[in-house]
């Protein structure tokens, strides 16, 4: 079977390629244009276009090959981006969701009340508002929960995560939810790391088959390393802004011509 390029391929090659070059609504309306003409690339209409599109691209730890919903890829990424711009924890706990109570509650950090009963519960009389600047002034890590003014160090909160057994998104692990079961018992093998527990691993050797397996469930697929990197923590802040607009772009233009 021949596989042509796909619509969306199609798209992504063009935006990428003159994205910052040309005005970005005449880009849009040219690669509008050859998705409605050119049926041979077309690969099938259908809204929502990155529901149906999958991108790979090599571990950069060990050479092995990640697949990925695309949308998930994204968002996995552009957090990751985000958390790299994130100068305090009241930022971080917007762009995650993560709350200072999230962190005392599973690190039992002690609150404003355990700090004041354990260091002056036996005092009569007591200045709270000198002993809440001495709270808020503790510099330890674990001796309260971060405050929203803190500075934020994205290094110190994979740390954190680590040894707290926190699960962030892993590209290695998701693939078992999110990669055909049937290409993965075929192509790929269940791996187990003495820190990361079980996850899927696709040799480099079998890459072409697991692409071919994507596009016969009538997949598109793209090869994005800078995606991959970001998923993996190897961050490219830049570059995956780029691909957020680039993706979103041909994902406008592809559901204005279905």
């Amino acid at each position: 079977m021949t596989y042509y390029p796909t619509r969306f391929q199609q798209a992504m090659e063009i935006m990428n390629r003159f994205d910052g070059k040309v005005p970005l609504e005449l880009l849009k309306e040219f690669v509008a244009a050859i998705a409605e003409g050119n049926e041979p690339l077309t690969g099938g209409r259908r809204k929502g276009a990155l529901d149906r599109v999958y991108v790979w691209g090599m571990d950069p730890t060990d050479g092995t090959l990640i697949f990925l919903p695309a949308y998930d890829a994204l968002r996995a990424a552009r957090l990751e981006a985000d958390k790299k711009g994130a100068k305090t924890w009241a930022e971080w706990e917007e762009i995650s969701g993560w709350t200072a109570e999230d962190i005392g509650e599973i690190c039992c950090y002690p609150e404003f009340e355990d700090y004041l009963g354990e260091n002056y519960g036996d005092e009569c009389e007591v200045d709270l508002v000198a002993v809440k600047k001495e709270y808020v002034e503790l510099t330890d890590v674990g001796q309260r929960p971060p405050l929203g003014s803190d500075p934020f160090d994205n290094e110190e909160w994979d740390e954190f995560c680590f040894e707290r057994d926190i699960d962030e998104f892993d590209p290695r692990k998701a693939m078992h939810g999110l990669v055909p079961g049937d290409l993965i018992e075929k192509y790929g093998s269940m791996a187990f790391g003495v820190f990361d527990g079980p996850y899927v691993e696709f040799l480099k050797e079998v890459g072409e088959d697991v692409v071919r397996g994507l596009e016969e469930k009538d997949f598109t697929v793209v090869e994005d390393q800078v995606l991959i990197d970001g998923c993996m923590r190897f961050v490219d802040v830049e570059g995956i802004y780029g691909r957020v607009g680039v993706y979103g772009g041909v994902e406008e233009v592809l559901g204005g011509v279905g």
